[in-house]
């Protein structure tokens, strides 16, 4: 085989392969570990303990982002300020 074929058919084979590595990585966000914090516009204790009680349209968006779960705890992603 001719160095010049040898060398476009590596070439191409060095091509298919990047293409192919590349096709299967996984090019998605990770996933938010820390969401943004809790403004201290209210007391998060007492009356105010169960965030669902007023924030209860969370739930679609964080199930859509981070699957279907309990997201009774918002405080341990949510830190307050």
């Amino acid at each position: 085989m001719k160095r010049t074929t040898f060398i476009i058919l590596t070439v191409v084979i060095m091509a298919l392969v990047g293409i192919y590595v590349r096709a299967g990585a996984d090019r998605t966000d990770p996933p938010q570990t820390n969401g943004p914090a809790t403004p201290a516009s209210h007391d998060i204790n007492g009356a105010h303990a169960d965030c669902l009680n007023c924030h209860e349209n969370i739930t679609a968006s964080h199930d859509e982002r981070f699957g279907e779960g309990s997201y009774s705890d918002c405080l341990s992603c949510h830190q307050q300020e």
